[in-house]
């Protein structure tokens, strides 16, 4: 219920920051390799600033892929229990009907 749908628009949210994070550091490293390749080679300052730019991505697209099968599996159960919540609605104004039957058996 609102739980795993706020748990899921979080995790949503997170996603979106995490993609965001994600195109600015490749556009950094975009710009280090231009700027590399411009100058004819850059420092040992800028490979390992290019490096640590290359493993925060990595770990920030890990991160995103465990956030993405999160928010399905959060949708998957929101989808099974608003399933189970339709079939008890169904039993429910079943058992209603019969009910209403049998009162108006009794008073015939």
């Amino acid at each position: 219920g609102g739980a795993s749908s706020a748990r899921a628009a979080a995790l949503e949210a997170e996603n979106a920051s995490l993609r965001s994070r994600v195109e600015t550091l490749t556009a950094r490293v975009h710009r280090f390799k231009a700027n590399s390749s411009a100058s004819g080679g850059g420092g040992e300052g800028d490979a390992a600033a290019l490096r640590a730019a290359d493993e925060e991505i990595e770990a920030l697209r890990r991160r995103n892929a465990e956030a993405t099968a999160a928010v399905k599996a959060t949708k998957e159960q929101m989808a099974r229990l608003m399933s189970k919540f339709g079939e008890s609605h169904i039993a429910m104004e079943q058992a209603r009907a019969v009910h209403e039957r049998q009162v108006a058996d009794l008073k015939a």
